[in-house]
This record gives C-alpha cells, sequence and structure tokens, in this order.
C-alpha cells in the first residue's frame, strides 16, 4: 500500500518546495512496458516545465526507496516532454516487486532563492512482471 504522505513529503523536500502556495499539484503518470522496457509517461505536461526529481519506493520490501535528481542548472535542465519515456537513472526495478514513484517537474526561476519556480507531481503505482528487457506492468500504471 502506498504511504502518501511519505511519498509527498519525500517530493516536496527533494523538489525545493515550500508548502503553502508553492506546494506541487498532484498528478497521474503513466507506467508500460513498451517492447520489454520500463517506460514512465507523463501525460500532461506544460511548456517549460523540466524534469526535477524521481522518487522510487519499492513497497515490497519495507522502507526500500530511493530519491534521484534530474540535472538543475541552468544549461542542463531536462525537458519534460509530454508522452516520451523518462529516464530512470539507472534505477535497478525487479521483478515481482511492487514500485511507487513519483516525478517532480518545475519551471526553473533564477528569482527564487532555490532556482525553482512552480512544480508540480505525477505519480504511479505498479507491479513489474518479467525481467529485464521483458517487463511486464501489472496494477495502476497501466
Amino acid at each position: 500500500m502506498m504511504n502518501k504522505p511519505l511519498v509527498l513529503a519525500a517530493v516536496i523536500l527533494v523538489g525545493g518546495c515550500h508548502g503553502g502556495a508553492h506546494a506541487p499539484q498532484a498528478y497521474r503518470a503513466q507506467v508500460a512496458a513498451e517492447n520489454g522496457q520500463l517506460c514512465v509517461t507523463l501525460p500532461d505536461t506544460r511548456p517549460g516545465e523540466y524534469l526535477r526529481s524521481l522518487n522510487i519506493e519499492d513497497a515490497t520490501t519495507p522502507r526500500q526507496g530511493r530519491v534521484l535528481g534530474y540535472p538543475w542548472q541552468p544549461g542542463q535542465y531536462q525537458p519534460a516532454a509530454a508522452g516520451q519515456c523518462l529516464p530512470l537513472l539507472g534505477y535497478g526495478f525487479e521483478a515481482g516487486h511492487r514500485y511507487n514513484l513519483a516525478v517532480t517537474v518545475a519551471v526553473p526561476d533564477a528569482q527564487a532563492g532555490n532556482g525553482i519556480g512552480s512544480g508540480r507531481f505525477f505519480s504511479a503505482s505498479f507491479t513489474l512482471q518479467g525481467q529485464p528487457g521483458a517487463w511486464q506492468v501489472v496494477g495502476e500504471g497501466r
């Protein structure tokens, strides 16, 4: 079962948001296996949004999670393109495990102390079957 407060807290902390009016809005990510490869997509991105962080929780193994960051420096931002598979930053997914993930996207703002303007996050839960190169996604992520 997804520990939503934990995932939300991690996303807000990693995303550099400071609560209240600056808290990111939540949206649903999509997870599928395309040609046997795991593919996470964000169906509703906006112009100027870039990938900020990827939070992956292995719900099969208690307290097993990882927060991975995308480059956040001018000239190195990775665009958040709707419908394109996201880089999963080398995370080692395992067959038979259930995962909760959250992706934070943000708009750079040079005037903000942390360089981050408005942000949103996308989340999904899914279970993997098969093996690398032949993954099958079952559960809510489909």
